[in-house]
């Protein structure tokens, strides 16, 4: 499948209201990556809706190992050429 869009998903670790984000996921075009955090509350949410219903590819920073995300890191703050 391939990525036509990436959307980017963040918001509050206390999050409550699965059924806006279901609804908001659902209005995504097929092939959509979802990238987020991996942490609780939205990131999470969002993930499990986007893996289980909607057939979604997620991405995490956390996919990445401690090297890869340093180096990320340093690339985004400027420190080094990208």
């Amino acid at each position: 499948m391939k990525t036509k869009r990436a959307v980017l998903l963040t918001g509050d670790r206390d999050w409550l209201d699965q059924g806006r984000i279901d609804e908001v996921l659902g209005d995504l075009p097929p092939g959509t990556l979802l990238i987020h955090g991996n942490c609780r509350g939205v990131d999470q949410m969002g993930h499990d809706v986007a893996m289980d219903l909607l057939g979604m590819m997620t991405y995490s920073g956390r996919q990445l190992g401690e090297a890869e995300r340093d180096e990320r890191n340093r690339r985004d703050r400027g420190e080094v050429p990208a």
